[in-house]
């Protein structure tokens, strides 16, 4: 069949105008990327309860979860990871990558691969403009999704520190838990005595008697360990999982390795996301308010001065550290020169995580000015990831605070907003986003720290330019991921998927032309004209970065999921021949796409 415009049109129909436009839940997911951390450990028979449904353990149950708020800016979260004294070795270096930029390469080829499959099997337009949005998401997830705890940001230090157990536990198998994990051996980066340890009780509801044997046991916890606990009552002997079921998906930052979805029954998804939430909203943000309150007079009401302006000079440390503390390099403010980390002691430590604690909690006016607090301590102390990260969610904190806000409202025509406006951008943002840059490759070589800020950076801009129609964020955002790929730090599959934000970038493109800026002469010469958008779009460079998507992705290897990309190419030109008034029956041949019909052309051999 000859592939003339009217066909174009024909196979653009068929697709979804919102195929490509996966932004609008971005910033709900780097929200719950930054969420609270609670780790679990269990003992064998909550374990064996996990797995009469299918689950390897408790923490993988519970994992399943917690993406149940990930669709709201507005519902807090937590993420679940394994315990402390369960983690590996090298989870414990100083300035280590957040994750295996290897592994996270082959994740993101994988991740394409199992997409093209699904696109092949479905015909259903619902589905297939699912998986196309998912691309963009699950590619934010495993940037967001590293396990590895850092020593100059604490979000993924845990916060609470779950012990599972069942009424039929005997104090041993309990004891052998809480003294493990206290047991840790910990860097000096790591704050054991911060993480609040918690006892969940599982109590069988087809048991009559259980639910007062757990009581009994909460009571006895308290009474010789110290630990307070909660119940979690479930039925592991439900009757009905045959006839009442319900599936549930894999939490985007878990293990690829876990399925994708698991059927289990009703009773039971009621019952732990009743839990989760109560554990969420009574226990662990109370828990955090009432914290973030206690270092604040602790720790930024000196800072004051008498007209309540923070000063922002160096504050040291009035801590005193042993002697062995001493031999392992740490000096009398609490920073390691030689291995490059804050003991958790100093000052600069304990700031940090309140701001960090303060962005966890949504409050990004509070964690802006808490994190330029500790500007000058760092560079007086050269501690560059310390600065880099600081920058990093610096940003974060201005971008987010804005967009959640939408302040962000265009003004009059001449770039500027009113909550991020171009000046911000320019004198205070770029300024700091080439710093951060520079040290974490340069100073650092933090590849994946670098990727992160870029990547989250980016989204962030673009959710603003789509949700605001503003070519000023839209511009950032495009700089920021063209600059990410002058780095070279990323290859194969996932730079296809860079691609195809860049294209995304420039197919939102657009800003109202004011009427005025067009003689009525013109008008006269020019009809069928879209004149609010006549040279501000930018379908032709969309077109341009999917196909250089199609090339990476190689239509022959992914002929499935390229065809989408295929169409996606397909309805920017039919939205450039709308704009420019070009008639599809007559004009098809238009100068304007003759490339499109040249010999070896993708579209044209596809």
């Amino acid at each position: 069949m000859e592939l003339t415009l009217v066909n174009l049109q024909k196979r653009f129909d068929r697709v979804e105008s919102d195929d490509f436009s996966p932004f609008s839940v971005s910033n709900a997911v780097i929200l719950h990327g930054f969420s609270p951390r609670v780790s679990i450990s269990s003992t064998q028979l909550s374990d064996d309860i996990a797995k009469r449904f299918g689950f390897n353990n408790i923490l993988q149950l519970m994992q399943y979860f917690q993406d149940d708020n990930i669709d709201s800016t507005q519902e807090v979260s937590i993420r679940f990871i394994e315990s402390i004294s369960d983690m590996p070795l090298q989870s414990f270096q100083a300035n280590e990558e957040l994750f295996d930029l290897e592994e996270f390469h082959s994740s993101i080829y994988d991740m394409l691969k199992l997409i093209d499959q699904q696109l092949a099997e479905t015909a259903v337009e619902a589905e297939r403009s699912r998986l196309y949005k998912s691309v963009s998401l699950r590619f934010l997830s495993k940037v967001l999704g590293g396990h590895t705890l850092s020593n100059f940001e604490t979000f993924s230090h845990p916060i609470f520190q779950l012990f599972v157990l069942t009424t039929q536990d005997d104090y041993q198998s309990i004891g052998a838990l809480y003294t493990q994990w206290k047991g840790t051996k910990v860097p000096f980066w790591v704050d054991l005595k911060e993480i609040n340890p918690l006892c969940i009780i599982i109590v069988d509801l087809s048991i009559e008697t259980d639910f007062q044997q757990g009581l009994w046991l909460r009571d006895s916890l308290k009474n010789k360990f110290g630990l307070s606990s909660l119940i979690l009552s479930l039925n592991p002997n439900d009757k009905t999982k045959n006839l009442n079921e319900t599936t549930i998906k894999r939490s985007i930052f878990a293990f690829s390795s876990h399925p994708e979805i698991m059927i289990i029954p009703k009773t039971l998804q009621e019952d732990i996301h009743g839990f989760y939430r109560h554990l969420t909203t009574k226990v662990v943000f109370p828990f955090m308010e009432k914290k973030v309150n206690e270092w604040h007079e602790n720790l930024i009401v000196p800072r004051k001065s008498f007209s309540n302006r923070f000063w922002k000079g160096s504050k040291r440390s009035i801590e005193t550290f042993s002697e062995q503390e001493r031999q392992q390099g740490i000096d009398e403010n609490g920073f390691n020169a030689v291995q490059g980390y804050y003991h958790h002691k100093s000052q600069e430590f304990k700031i940090r995580r309140l701001a960090d604690w303060y962005f966890m909690m949504r409050d990004y006016k509070k964690s802006y000015t808490t994190y330029d607090l500790l500007k000058k301590d760092f560079l007086k102390d050269r501690s560059w990831t310390y600065l880099a990260s600081l920058q990093d969610f610096m940003i974060f904190s201005l971008l987010i605070g804005a967009s959640s806000k939408q302040a962000s409202v265009p003004n009059e025509g001449n770039g500027n907003t009113v909550g991020i406006t171009n000046k911000i951008i320019n004198d205070l943002i770029l300024p700091m986003i080439e710093n951060l840059h520079y040290t974490y490759l340069s100073r650092c070589s933090l590849r994946t720290n670098t990727l992160r800020s870029c990547i989250l950076m980016s989204e962030l801009f673009i959710s603003m330019g789509e949700a605001f129609m503003n070519e000023l964020y839209l511009v950032q955002s495009i700089k920021l991921l063209k600059k990410l790929l002058s780095m070279k730090i990323l290859q194969g599959s996932a730079l296809a998927v860079i691609y195809q934000h860049i294209s995304f970038a420039y197919t939102i493109y657009s800003r109202p032309l004011n009427h005025q800026e067009v003689r009525p002469s013109d008008k006269l010469r020019i009809k069928n004209i879209d004149m609010e958008k006549l040279g501000l779009t930018r379908h032709r460079k969309a077109s341009l970065w999917l196909l250089l998507a199609i090339k990476i992705i190689d239509p022959f290897q992914r002929p499935a999921y390229t065809k989408g990309l295929e169409q996606s190419i397909i309805k920017n030109l039919a939205q450039l021949m709308i704009e420019k008034g070009i008639d599809v029956d007559s004009n098809w041949r238009h100068v304007e796409l003759c490339w499109l019909f040249r010999n070896g052309s993708l579209i044209l051999n596809s």
